[in-house]
């Protein structure tokens, strides 16, 4: 319908369909790289040798393995999704158990650095770009200590992928260092890897994102559009949080409310909305709290509902409005300090 110009102007019009066709073409031909570069990040080593050394850290602080921190990286240098088709993998070959994946795509499939810079741009605040990120990084880092030890998340599962086991073990055995014991387990990872598999990984992966993912993205992502352009549904929701930020000393927290709830359909719409305020601290703030909100339906939301890690729009939206809750005070305080 978008395509052909088919139809009722809410489906086909550039703000809903047309937003979400041109973000999903630029998701596959990202893809199309991501797919056969993923099985060079997790078949050939890297993240066995990098989970054995930072596990000691990692552990006790965010509760899943020291190979997540390759998760992160993913996310940094290149795309949120990525992180969270990475996860998902890693999920249904044994590496992590339900509770683990289900806090690794929750928390750590964080926002990229240059789309944080362009969301700067928009809101007209790149000359505040180092302090903007900085509380990002902070609050973030808060997020991923607390998120894993309340609900939902403390209650999901820890347990292994039925189909598949535990295949995973960073544990160092005595008489190995640290180190000798990482790079053992990468090198027996990499040797039952070869390049005939990464290039079959990669074809299946790409194909599901092609012909299952893809549409279910459009489709979703165009029906939550379509709520937050033809509906005042954000607006009656958003009440609540614009009373908060107002008692928090916001200005203008009414009008900006919607754009602090409307993160969960899609990453773009709440620097969109934005866009027009005119008092750079209250842009700053909801900046900030709508790249550290992470789960976006039309981005991750979806691939995370359709993969098997049990996760699903009700746990994805609560744990949403939790991030949203603890985030916010947080960035106000680190903001009124910083700037």
């Amino acid at each position: 319908m978008v395509f052909l110009q088919i139809g009722p102007e809410q489906i086909i019009s550039a703000g809903t369909g047309g937003t979400m066709v041109d973000l999903t073409m630029s998701l596959v031909s990202v893809l199309i790289v991501i797919s056969y570069a993923m099985p060079l990040i997790t078949d050939f080593g890297i993240m066995e040798f990098t989970g054995v050394l930072i596990k000691d850290f990692v552990k006790p602080l965010f509760t899943v393995p020291g190979r997540s921190a390759v998760d992160l990286m993913t996310s940094w240098f290149g795309a949120s999704n990525a992180a969270v088709l990475l996860t998902e993998k890693q999920y249904n070959t044994g590496y992590y158990t339900a509770r683990e994946a289900a806090v690794i795509m929750t928390n750590f499939s964080v926002v990229s650095i240059p789309f944080c810079y362009i969301v700067t741009s928009i809101l007209g605040v790149q000359h505040l770009f180092t302090q903007f990120y900085i509380i990002l990084v902070i609050v973030g880092f808060t997020l991923a200590l607390i998120m894993p030890r309340i609900p939902p998340l403390s209650n999901m599962p820890d347990t292994y992928n039925e189909e598949t086991g535990k295949m995973v073990n960073e544990e160092v055995p005595e008489g190995k260092t640290k180190f000798q014991f990482a790079l053992e387990l990468a090198a027996v990872r990499a040797e039952k890897s070869n390049f005939s598999d990464v290039i079959k990984s990669g074809s299946d992966m790409f194909l599901s994102v092609l012909f299952i993912l893809s549409p279910i993205i459009i489709s979703w992502g165009t029906i939550s559009l379509i709520l937050v352009e033809y509906t005042p549904i954000f607006k009656w929701l958003s009440y609540p949080i614009g009373f908060y930020l107002n008692i928090l000393g916001i200005e203008q927290a009414y009008q900006v409310a919607p754009a602090a709830l409307v993160g969960f359909a899609d990453m773009f719409i709440p620097a969109l909305i934005l866009a027009p305020v005119t008092i750079v601290k209250t842009k700053f703030v909801l900046g900030i709290l709508s790249l550290i909100q992470i789960i976006y339906l039309t981005e991750v939301g979806i691939i995370i509902i359709q993969s098997k890690v049990p996760l699903g729009f009700k746990e994805l939206f609560i744990i949403f409005l939790e991030r949203t809750i603890i985030a916010i005070p947080l960035i106000i305080l680190l903001t009124n300090i910083i700037l």
